[in-house]
């Protein structure tokens, strides 16, 4: 019986000191989604979304969990057609590519409008990158806010400028130099007058950037 006793003790120091090994999660999708985001992942809106460069089972990924339609890469000396396409050969629905090739240094209004015509007319949602996800996609959200959001020019260059965001703000001085000198008022005609037909068929399908451009028309 004393030995009984002196067993007993030993079993349950031993379970005290002993920290239960936790469950295996069988939540995979969570798991993968969080495993695999792009560097500099963040929502822009309910289908608008920005990163820096995505790898191919990101994008797959991404499809996946935020049911990803189309990208738009604004890097200038890389193309992501051979990562869409090993992602597309993975996918029910291919993915649009879009790209516009920036230099950083020297953006300008012509850029700003093939950009603003691709977040338009792009199927959603639309992930946003460039190589780390800070200037020239900071510029291109901020050109979104501005349009199709109807910030003020300061306020979208606030949001361009915050810390998590990675904004080179010392070396390309002239993002937000471009942003309070662009003609907007302009841009914003050439933008919000694309055809009411092909507008309301996007707004009908669900495209939430397309009934904001009518709702603004329609507000003059």
């Amino acid at each position: 019986m004393k030995h009984m006793f002196v067993l007993l003790l030993t079993v349950s120091a031993l379970c005290c000191f002993c920290e239960p090994v936790p469950a295996p999660s069988t939540d995979k999708k969570a798991e993968v989604v969080k495993l695999v985001k792009p560097v500099n992942f963040h929502q822009v809106t309910s289908e608008i979304f920005r990163s820096g460069q995505p790898e191919t089972e990101e994008l797959i990924a991404l499809a996946k969990s935020h049911k990803l339609r189309s990208i738009l890469n604004l890097r200038k000396f890389h193309s992501d057609r051979r990562k869409v396409a090993a992602a597309n050969a993975q996918l029910p629905v291919p993915l649009k590519l879009y790209e516009i090739p920036l230099n950083t240094g020297s953006i300008n209004e012509a850029h700003l409008l093939r950009i603003l015509t691709v977040i338009r007319d792009a199927p959603k949602p639309l992930l946003i990158h460039c190589w780390h996800g800070s200037d020239r996609t900071g510029c291109a959200v901020a050109a979104y806010r501005i349009v199709f959001e109807n910030q003020s020019v300061e306020a979208a260059v606030a949001e361009l400028m915050k810390p998590e965001y990675g904004h080179h703000k010392t070396i390309y001085t002239n993002i937000p130099a471009l942003l309070r000198r662009a003609n907007w008022a302009q841009i914003k005609t050439k933008i919000l007058g694309a055809s009411l037909n092909d507008l309301t068929r996007k707004a009908e399908q669900g495209d939430k950037t397309a009934v904001k451009v009518l709702n603004i028309i329609r507000s003059r």
